[in-house]
């Protein structure tokens, strides 16, 4: 699974300056493909690639560079440090941030694991890598939620379009079950 995947939950006095919404910090290839070489080597990554939702006073973070192993640590002390990386890294962009910052809630890998039984703290129920992307997920064929066995249709985020958690995979499993039923 090799999750790698932290949250980090900001409850602000509503002045923090993000726009409502959803953006993404991953200013450019070179940057991603940095951020992502820290957590395939266990390592926090300095400078990572994130994806914001901001509603109101709250701004979710979704850190995509924090590797369910981390080398030479553990999440007990590590946790510090994503919440720091996260708002530094935010904030670089958005400098009202951190006086807006009322309450903080970070879940790490192994919250996701031990609370959500996800393996690994792996939201995409297996790695986002070449052979799982598009009509490859989970399995060359079987991307359009039917497999090889009679009446057996898949769904979930493990599943090509379920990346995420959305509830277009089970609509999309729906469909294909209802055209096959035809």
């Amino acid at each position: 699974m090799r999750g790698s995947l932290a949250k980090v939950h900001l409850r602000t006095d509503g002045s923090h300056g993000i726009p409502a919404g959803t953006l993404a910090i991953a200013p450019t290839l070179k940057y991603l493909e940095r951020a992502f070489d820290a957590a395939k080597y266990g390592e926090l990554a300095q400078r990572p690639y994130l994806e914001i939702t901001t509603a109101g006073d709250v701004v979710s973070i979704h850190m995509q560079s924090a590797p369910y192993k981390l080398r030479g640590a553990d999440w007990a002390d590590a946790r510090a440090d994503v919440e720091r990386i996260a708002i530094d890294t935010l904030a670089e962009q958005f400098p009202a941030l951190k006086a807006s910052i009322r309450d903080v809630r970070t879940i790490t890998p192994q919250d996701l694991e031990r609370d959500y039984a996800l393996t690994e703290g792996d939201l995409s129920h297996g790695q986002l890598i070449l052979d799982q992307m598009f009509f490859m997920r989970p399995l060359p064929g079987w991307s359009n939620h039917t497999t090889p066995v009679d009446g057996l249709f898949l769904c979930g985020n493990g599943m090509h379009g379920g990346a995420g958690i959305s509830g277009a995979p089970g609509r999309n499993a729906a469909l294909a079950l209802l055209k096959a039923k035809r």
